[in-house]
């Protein structure tokens, strides 16, 4: 029995006690209710799925910041060529969200949608295409710890996934072999999930974990998809990589380079980008990239300007523009002690095959360049080649095609000339109707960034440039690129490289292979053109100094 003296003394100590916790639990509570008011904020990143282009479900990434008047963000889509695209008109309120941004053709996307545990979801609109959206909330990672990450893993015998910086702060997995990659998106420190995983799902299925030993250094990683094991992959010495910035005036571009583990000095390229939003995002670059370093030749590979961690605008950007901030890449290459300064070249695919050979013949001390589907004429008559294409595929007779030509010619000055817009404008209501319309830029609003880049790069002649170009030229083309035919670029680039007194061009057309170069195989999956690496190798090995 308790006396009454001591069951004042055991009260006030539970008195006290139950303070104690009380205090406790306002304390913890306190700690936590941020955590949730953060969680139902807009600001922060995004990424998601949605099916607005049946045929092009996408990945899509949104990035909202909390500004003095709102909210500001930038909302990026790979697949549908829309990287880094202001945001507009955002509103957010009692979970309701709404967003805009801007669309190449002149109509802006428009998103609506609801935000609950984390999630929003709802509808999106460009004019009358219409679709589902959701965006997950990501989580955050120390990007300190990614360093660390970055390597090759051997997912099989002879066949590596990549782990590299992507364009827009994220790691990317990149299978070389396959030609396949995706970006890693932050569950913690170690732990990310496949950014496919959540373009049909808001819970993402495939997880990759990082491993790591007693001293902390990263092992492997192992790969999970619904919970099973897929893959366990040891890390190895393949080459290094390294973040990198440099400048072209006013422009910073950002990039990787990759460099063998050798302690030599390198030969070295510079990857030149083709057309649209194009960046470190893309998959065939490192692909590329590869095959050069198995030659131990380093390789430069950065974000376009206005893409991903690159300043600029490459909308509003001329081929001469593009062809200073591929220079800048070379000066910047020529800068470090593990490059020969000497031998260093460029490697441009599709419209990069124009911008290299401008760069090539501004400066004499590029020392080799690979074009790949480059195009021999100007580029109006390369696009007016391919929207006929197009058009001549979708059913217009032939007897209307140069009707539609005649068009096209007329769009590309209406770029620069107020009597040929207004031209144009008279005569779109007499053609609205026909087969080939669609394949025009005659509706596209004349604020859309698309007339100032067509008035920007349309009247380039390639002719004048490849006359001064003198370093050894390697070009490779597709048998079935619909873009331009084939033998007829090659036999102009390689007759007017010789006329302008350049002795070592080299040309290989591969019959069956597309725009990249790509043959389909009778499983349907597209695959590099046979002895693509081995024709591109044996042609380095005579030009360029190599260290394998």
């Amino acid at each position: 029995m308790f006396s009454d003296q001591q069951f004042v003394i055991g009260r006030k100590i539970l008195i006290k006690f139950m303070k104690a916790i009380l205090l406790a639990i306002l304390f913890i509570a306190a700690a936590f209710v941020p955590a949730v008011s953060a969680q139902e904020t807009l600001a922060g990143e995004w990424a998601g799925g949605s099916n607005l282009f049946p045929t092009r479900p996408g990945f899509i990434q949104a990035r909202f910041k909390q500004t003095e008047s709102g909210f500001g963000g930038f909302f990026n889509a790979q697949g549908w060529d829309a990287a880094k695209r202001q945001i507009s008109n955002i509103s957010f309120e009692s979970g309701k969200v709404h967003f805009e941004f801007s669309s190449a053709a002149g109509t802006p996307f428009v998103a609506d949608g609801e935000m609950k545990d984390g999630i929003i979801q709802g509808t999106i609109t460009r004019g009358v295409d219409k679709g589902q959206f959701h965006l997950v909330r990501l989580g955050k990672a120390n990007p300190q710890t990614y360093q660390s990450l970055v390597g090759a893993y051997e997912v099989e015998k002879n066949n590596f996934n990549l782990i590299t910086w992507g364009a827009f702060g994220h790691l990317r997995a990149i299978n070389i072999k396959e030609g396949a990659g995706d970006t890693l998106l932050p569950l913690g420190d170690d732990k990310f999930f496949l950014g496919r995983s959540i373009v049909n799902s808001t819970t993402p299925t495939e997880i990759i974990t990082f491993t790591r030993n007693a001293e902390k250094n990263v092992t492997g990683f192992t790969l999970h998809s619904s919970g099973k094991l897929v893959v366990t992959a040891p890390k190895t010495e393949w080459y290094k990589q390294e973040q990198v910035q440099f400048n072209n005036g006013k422009v910073r571009l950002a990039g990787t380079v990759f460099t063998p583990t050798t302690n030599l000095k390198h030969s070295a390229v510079v990857w030149v980008h083709g057309s649209q939003d194009r960046g470190r995002d893309d998959n065939i670059p490192f692909i590329v990239a590869d095959s050069y370093l198995q030659l131990g030749i380093a390789v430069l590979i950065y974000d376009k300007r206005g893409v991903g961690g690159s300043t600029g605008d490459w909308h509003t950007a001329s081929f001469e523009d593009l062809a200073e901030d591929a220079l800048a890449g070379v000066s910047f290459l020529g800068n470090r002690n593990d490059i020969n300064g000497r031998q260093i070249g460029l490697e441009g695919v599709s419209q990069g095959g124009w911008i290299a050979p401008i760069a090539a013949a501004r400066n004499p001390k590029i020392s080799f360049m690979v074009l790949v589907a480059a195009a021999g004429v100007s580029s109006r008559e390369q696009v007016t080649y391919d929207q006929l294409g197009k058009a001549r595929r979708a059913g217009t007779p032939e007897n209307e095609l140069k009707e539609a030509e005649a068009f096209f010619k007329l769009q590309f000055e209406a770029s620069r000339s107020e009597k040929a817009w207004q031209q144009l404008q008279a005569e779109i209501p007499k053609v609205k109707d026909k087969k080939w319309f669609p394949f025009t830029l005659a509706g596209i609003p004349r604020e859309s960034w698309i007339w100032e880049s067509t008035r920007l790069t349309s009247f380039f002649e390639p002719v004048p440039i490849l006359l001064k170009v003198k370093c050894p030229v390697l070009l490779i083309f597709g048998g079935d690129d619909t873009n331009y035919p084939a033998e007829r670029s090659a036999e102009i680039m390689k007759r007017v490289l010789g006329e302008g007194g350049n002795r070592d061009v080299t040309v290989k057309i591969f019959e069956g292979a597309n725009h990249s170069i790509l043959v389909r195989l009778p499983d349907g999956r597209f695959v590099p053109a046979p002895d693509l690496d081995d024709i591109k190798r044996n042609w380095l090995i005579k030009r360029v100094n190599v260290n394998f």
